[in-house]
């Protein structure tokens, strides 16, 4: 369970009067079993109390559902042992032998392993206080009983410190496998390099990711602060290396979509970010780099956030600029010969259609104007393009001819 110590090697217990099992046996059997009705509550003290004393499991790699869990099973599974003679209580060490092993996969400090165990032996052995005088216990009973619940949480703290230690002696130095994270995002695709950093990040081999690229706008703006990076966003994990003034971030999908992480990121003014398209596994996480850096480049106005799956022509317009180029010219030219402001009257009336996916009438409510002068505006826009926006061909192009000219001249509509 996740209780604690004082120190590395053992917890503080209160000093004790004595008291013989045999004596405190029918109130310890009372006590637990009117404990465990109370089990959802004391585990709330539990993670509360963590939660606001441990960074860990705030901002750590440990999943916001997870402690309950955990932390729930492990004050269950003390009771158990609270049931047993202390030489039959090592059956009970499995548990926090695995709890220690995941909380060193997930980079948790040991001095925050203690703190929880700590914090949940106080928990438990508050409540034995509280319901000893509840039921008017003489003071010897409820002292046995808490002294017992303190050997139980000693046991369990070190079962689960022990399997920490051995972990962290067996993973990779943060800085190795840091190393390595940077070469899977740099385009290193060797299963080796993925499994290690894997086990170092406690990350699924094998699971859906996607990366978001994150820097400063175009323009002058406070570097980005690693401090400020979420590590959690719609309960997605994300990992995050700091490249130059770049910040990016592998993001730990799950089921969610791309996109829909991407509509949960809130890039702070002044930022960009582009998001890839999800993709299967550790080895494909330089594909998703360079993909979420062509979305980022889709940000004609410099800031905002881009996530490929909603902007794929406008991504490939950014891949080739010199045939983006060409494709505006050989569609707008006529357009863009116009005055401007007869040119941006045009243009803009085509964006408000095409956002109205093709309805005149919302599109006029857009410009704050009737739908017959939209229709006459796009009429004269075909008239100059020879292209019908009828035909799904030349619809293809004008709107891609529209979106290069507006990443071109970093127009925001």
């Amino acid at each position: 369970m996740t209780t604690g110590r004082t120190d590395a090697t053992s917890l503080r217990r209160p000093v004790t009067a004595p008291a013989s099992r045999e004596e405190s046996a029918v109130y310890r059997e009372r006590g637990l079993r009117t404990l465990r009705g109370r089990l959802p509550d004391l585990t709330e003290l539990v993670v509360s109390a963590l939660r606001a004393a441990e960074p860990a499991y705030r901002h750590g790699g440990i999943p916001p559902q997870e402690p309950p869990l955990w932390i729930g099973r492990s004050i269950d599974l003390a009771f158990d042992a609270l049931r047993m003679a202390p030489e039959e209580r090592a059956e009970t060490l499995d548990w926090p032998r695995r709890l220690g092993e995941r909380r060193a996969r997930q980079g948790v400090p040991m001095q925050a392993l203690l703190r929880a165990y700590h914090i949940g032996g106080k928990v438990i052995c508050d409540a034995f206080t509280q319901w000893g005088l509840e039921e008017g216990l003489a003071p010897q009973h409820s002292i046995s009983l808490i002294d017992d619940a303190w050997d139980v949480v000693d046991r369990h703290s070190s079962a689960a410190l022990d399997a920490l230690r051995a972990t962290e002696g067996e993973l990779p130095g943060r800085q190795v496998a840091s190393a390595l994270l940077d070469a899977l995002l740099n385009g290193e695709t060797d299963r080796a390099t993925a499994a290690v950093v894997a086990r170092a990040f406690s990350l699924p081999e094998d699971g859906r990711y996607a990366v978001v690229v994150q820097r400063p706008a175009d323009g002058p703006a406070p570097p980005l602060e690693p401090t400020e990076l979420p590590v959690r966003v719609h309960g997605t994990r994300v990992v995050w290396r700091m490249h130059g003034e770049s910040a990016v971030g592998v993001v730990v999908l799950g089921e969610l979509s791309a996109a829909a992480f991407g509509a949960a990121l809130q890039p702070r003014d002044g930022r960009r970010a582009g998001v890839s398209v999800a993709v299967d596994g550790l080895t494909e996480l330089g594909r998703a780099r360079q993909l979420a850096e062509l979305a980022a480049r889709t940000l004609s106005n410099g800031h905002g956030l881009a996530t490929l799956d909603e902007r794929l022509p406008a991504t490939m317009l950014t891949v080739r600029p010199d045939l983006a180029r060409e494709l505006e010219l050989r569609v707008l030219a006529p357009i863009l010969a116009l005055d401007q402001p007869s040119r941006d009257l045009l243009l803009d009336t085509l964006a408000a259609w095409l956002e109205a996916e093709g309805s005149a009438t919302r599109a006029a409510e857009t410009l704050y104007c009737h739908r017959n002068t939209v229709l006459n505006r796009l009429r004269r826009l075909e008239l100059l393009t020879k292209r019908s926006l009828d035909n799904p061909k030349d619809l293809v192009e004008v709107t891609l001819a529209l979106e290069a000219f507006d990443l071109r001249s970093g127009v925001r509509r």
